[in-house]
């Protein structure tokens, strides 16, 4: 038996929206369901298979949709297949475009057991017991078709090495007329020495002034503007506080710390500069936190978070300034004062690099990229561990005369000999791979590689490129180029695959006409859809109001259209932009961000295409929907009351006329390029498309894949995204069906319509259940006496049968998963039974499940303190009329509950110790709560929260112990406006679910004032 559980991890390339939509129509569950159950922040148990098979065409489904999917050997499972799962072995491989069936399809409303199988952290001492779907080589995961594109970025990372340098390069000079010779300076200043430290792993140095001689030979200074990020920007402020870098510098160092797992970094410019001017422009471009006498200490802010940086220090002269860490800064200053002699390793790079304009020498390669976060600090990263074997690794770039360029290059050096002949050999393959791939991909390029050389010396391998003066344009197309490749598709899928033809295929057709209010579709039916407001084609809803983390209300939108024309089959159909939200006096309430852009002013996408069907009198329609999201946060200390209108509008750019263009196989290097949109065609598989497009990438409404008949085939995994360097993005789909040619479709011609809204309320508008649920009110306390007779009821279970059961007093807890370990920490899934004679059902949460003690191996106990709090309610049954009718074969009572805590290690643990307490309430108290977010209301033994309000129901959080809870209501002035209050918990924290009919006034909460607590001890066993 196999667990398949969810964590929230993507796969690199995925962004969390696309793998929801990915993931809504592999589970056939609406996006918000999705949104809400599995990336709630906790792990998730999706699913138990029976065999490994099974566990990897999960796993495999999962990956093409973007997500990771764990699999968890359940006990007793033949560790042999555990193995075979981790490996990937050939008898697991199923195809990738074969997706679950749907009577496999797992469904997010689980039933108890299913839920129960949620683990609490990742154990990473114990690779037998959780499998990650980010793939190696090896595992079975990358050769799916949806992940095995992106491995090929590995492979590749030592020849992206030979770029790395050009980072140096361009921070402060772009490319012309590099072939003019000029003389060294000599004598120049050596603070190589005073870098080198027992924690640097890496020292670069830029000959600022030879690139400057070069700039006055050719006439033409560094476009700064063509440079990634804000670098022209920067400059721009340094030139408007009287300060020229560019002049004033002569020489740059940059050196790499490394401790442990945290990495830092120190710069160092030599020059000559006006120090009271720097000062003053980094006070007026930083936080403060501290003037000194020869600099100051200083902060950056997070535009993303907000959050401040670790404090840098500035050391400020007249001819030096020196930016890091404090105490990097400090040491260094020491050392330059005190000198240092010249270390071995410092001396062996000069002499490498005497003629070189900018050099960079990695003494510890294993470090490469420490503290560097992202793609680009998971690529270095996977680079050093590429590279630990080496001793040092040299990267560098010069001027050659003949013929006129620039030559970069990169030098690894190594005491082992079978490493660098290894790595001589795999480079001269792979090279061999790229440019036979350049020659269909990207023959433009081909040219670089006549200028590409590989040598074996007598301690390492150098590799080296030369550039002409157009370095800049050649360096970007040959790294796109590296990339593109490594993202296409190759000749590896060319098994056979049963074509399927796509049966709903999207449709282009020239309509100026404009399209149909969404009135028109009145008729669609859509229970999680309730629009407050049409706006031409498109409809508005209000989800939710929260109360998030950062005790502001966030106001969740939604929107969506029907059967809206030439619709692109990714990105947005539309946008929605969000004016303002203000109250009855015209003031905003929308949150002033502390930095940063401003969230709340970006544009909802409305897209994601999906074809629905709706019986409309007793016929069945088919109809196109494009839905779209959009979050709003209000200002802190806003109430519900305050909002009096929010204002927008939507962007429609509607397609009224297409282009449409067909190209036949062989697809690899054919490019279009129309209507300001380049798309170009990479080699791939007989059943798979791999391309890359640039410009003005909304026009590409859809590329479809067509059999020899011209019939568009049906697709299956992709991987989309933005391209890696460069601009544009990038796409690898697989297709059900071999592909002969392939149809563009491009909008020729865009009609901007705008639709202006308005909304006067944001309550959501809650609306009455079919099946209403009566609020049960508790009953006398004298009839619960039998509770401490009652002997636990004998429970037929309706799927597998629990782990355990275990005898509690009058209570029957059937254990689904107990367990501690050193990886995920301790987990403890249960049902708990009780005959239904004793009407315990009538609290909302009378059961309290406590975990005291782990039992360890030798008897050893260790005290823990772990509770969760449950309802009992009927099991099976239905209701009528708003009466609850039981089922007279299950004569018991049910409860599930779930506890957790990833923080108590205890691999070693065989069995807990807990006790089981019910609260029988004598008499009650109520109390009255005015209804809005935020709202609370304390006792002494616990608080609730009001903290989100949607059209079906109003939640509450809870803190304490909440066993003497009997009830909530809700009232719109005295009419009862809220069914019966539940407690739930589907993943994560545990809530109170009130269902609405109307918007309330004010919340009803009874409490137990004396309660009688029966308290029952258990031991219960743990899984090894």
């Amino acid at each position: 038996m196999f667990r398949l559980v969810f964590a929230g991890e993507l796969i690199t390339g995925f962004d969390r929206e696309s793998v929801i939509r990915n993931l809504a129509k592999l589970l056939k569950q609406e996006e918000q369901t999705v949104r809400e159950r599995l990336f709630a922040g906790q792990p998730v148990a999706v699913k138990k298979v029976d065999t490994k098979e099974q566990a990897l065409k999960w796993r495999k489904a999962f990956a093409n949709a973007g997500a990771v999917l764990i699999v968890l050997k359940q006990a007793g499972e033949d560790a042999s297949a555990q193995e075979s799962l981790a490996k990937g072995s050939p008898a697991g491989h199923l195809p990738a475009e074969r997706e679950p069936a749907p009577s496999e399809q797992p469904s997010l409303s689980m039933d108890s057991q299913d839920a129960s199988d949620t683990p609490i952290d990742v154990d990473e001492d114990d690779p037998s017991a959780t499998h990650y779907e980010e793939p190696t080589p090896a595992s079975e995961a990358a050769r799916s078709a949806g992940i095995r594109k992106r491995n090929k970025v590995y492979v590749l990372l030592g020849a992206v090495a030979l770029a790395l340098i050009v980072v140096i390069v361009l921070v402060l000079w772009s490319t012309k007329a590099l072939w003019q010779g000029i003389e060294l300076e000599p004598n120049r200043r050596d603070l190589g020495a005073a870098l080198l430290t027992p924690q640097t792993y890496a020292l670069a140095r830029v000959d600022i002034d030879r690139l400057k001689a070069l700039e006055e030979l050719s006439g033409r200074a560094a476009n700064l503007s063509a440079l990634p990020g804000d670098t022209d920007k920067l400059f721009d402020s340094l030139a408007a506080a009287g300060i020229d870098m560019r002049a004033q510098s002569s020489y740059l160092w940059l050196a790499g710390y490394a401790s442990g797992r945290k990495g830092d970094g120190l710069m160092v410019v030599e020059g000559q500069f006006d120090a009271s001017k720097l000062s003053r422009w980094l006070g007026e471009r930083y936080s403060v936190e501290q003037p000194l006498p020869d600099g100051l200490l200083f902060t950056t802010t997070n535009e993303s978070t907000c959050e401040k940086s670790e404090p840098r220090r500035a050391l400020i002269r007249d001819d030096l300034l020196v930016i890091g860490g404090p105490e990097a800064v400090e040491a260094f200053a020491q050392r330059l004062e005190q000198g240092v002699a010249i270390a071995p390793q410092v001396q062996h790079w000069y002499d490498l690099s005497a003629e070189q304009l900018a050099s960079l020498a990695v003494f510890e390669p294993a470090n490469i990229g420490k503290a560097a976060g992202g793609m680009p600090g998971f690529m270095l990263k996977s680079l050093g561990a590429a590279a630990s074997p080496a001793s040092g690794l040299y990267l560098g770039a010069e001027t050659v005369a003949l013929p006129p360029g620039v030559e970069l290059s990169v030098l690894v050096e190594s005491q082992d000999e079978d490493f660098l002949n290894q790595s001589k050999d795999a480079i001269d393959a792979r090279l061999s791979e790229l440019r036979q791939q350049a020659a269909t991909n990207f023959p433009e390029t081909l040219s670089l590689y006549d200028r590409l050389s590989v040598n074996r010396t007598d301690s390492g391998v150098r590799a080296a490129m030369r550039f002409d003066e157009n370095l800049y344009r050649e360096l970007e197309q040959w790294i796109n180029s590296l990339f593109s490749q490594a993202f296409s598709m190759g000749g590896d899928d060319q098994a056979p695959v049963e074509e399927q033809l796509d049966e709903d295929p999207p449709v282009f057709t020239e309509q100026s006409a404009e399209p149909k209010p969404f009135e028109h579709f009145s008729a669609l039916s859509d229970a999680f859809f309730k629009p407050v407001a049409a706006v031409g084609p498109f409809a508005l809803a209000v989800d939710s109001l929260e109360l998030g983390e950062d005790n502001r209300i966030h106001v969740n939108l939604s929107a969506r259209a029907y059967e809206l024309p030439n619709v692109p089959g990714r990105g947005a159909a539309a946008q929605l932009y969000i004016g303002d939200v203000v109250d009855s006096a015209g003031e905003s309430l929308l949150v002033v961000p502390e930095c940063g852009p401003d969230a709340n002013r970006d544009a909802g996408d409305i897209g994601n295409p999906i074809n629905h069907s709706s019986y409309i009198d007793g016929e069945m329609v088919s109809y196109l929907r494009v839905s779209g999201e959009k979050s709003i946060v209000l200002r802190e200390g806003t109430s519900l009351g305050a909002i009096a209108q929010l204002s927008g509008y939507i962007r429609y750019p509607q397609v009224t006329a297409t282009e449409r263009i067909r190209l036949r196989q062989p697809l690899a290097g054919q490019v279009v390029e129309r209507e300001g949109v380049q798309i170009r065609f990479m080699e791939s598989g007989k059943h798979s498309l791999s391309y890359r497009f640039s410009g003005d990438t909304d026009r590409l409404l859809h590329v479809a894949a067509l059999n020899a008949q011209g019939q568009p085939l049906s697709s299956g995994g992709a991987l989309w995204g933005d391209v890696l360097f460069g601009a544009g993005k990038s796409a690898s789909v697989d297709f059900r069906g071999e592909i002969a040619s392939v149809e563009v479709v491009l909008a020729s011609d865009i009609e901007e319509r705008r639709y202006p809204f308005t909304l006067d309320r944001l309550l959501p508008q809650p609306q009455a259940s079919d099946f209403p649920k009566r609020q049960q009110s508790w009953q006398d306390a004298g009839s619960w006496s039998a509770l401490a007779e009652a002997e636990p009821p004998s429970v037929s279970y309706d799927w597998s049968q629990p782990a355990q059961e275990v005898s509690v007093g009058p209570v029957l807890m059937a254990v689904n998963e107990a367990s501690a370990s050193g990886g995920f920490g301790f987990s403890l899934a249960a049902d708990l039974y009780v005959t239904n004679q004793i009407p315990l059902h009538t609290l909302l949460s009378g059961v309290r499940l406590s975990v005291d003690q782990l039992v360890l191996a030798g008897g050893e106990k260790r005290a823990v303190e772990v509770t969760g709090f449950a309802a009992f309610s009927h099991d099976g049954g239905y209701w009528m009329n708003g009466e609850y009718q039981p089922d007279d074969e299950r004569p018991w009572l049910k409860a599930g509950v779930r506890l957790g805590d990833r923080d108590i290690k205890a691999q070693e643990a065989q069995a807990i110790e807990g006790h089981l307490s019910i609260a029988i309430p004598e008499s009650a108290s109520t109390h009255e709560l005015a209804f809005d977010l935020g709202a609370s209301w304390s006792s002494d033994d616990f608080s609730l929260t009001v903290t989100k309000f949607t059209a079906e129901a109003l939640y509450l959080s809870f803190s304490g112990d909440i066993s003497a809870l009997i009830g909530v209501e809700a009232y719109a002035d005295k009419q009862r406006v809220s069914e019966q209050a539940e407690l739930e918990q589907f993943f994560g924290d545990a809530q109170i679910k009130l269902p609405l009919t109307a918007v309330p006034s004010h919340l009803i909460i009874e409490v137990g004032e004396t309660v009688q607590r029966s308290r029952f001890e258990f031991t219960a066993t743990l899984e090894p």
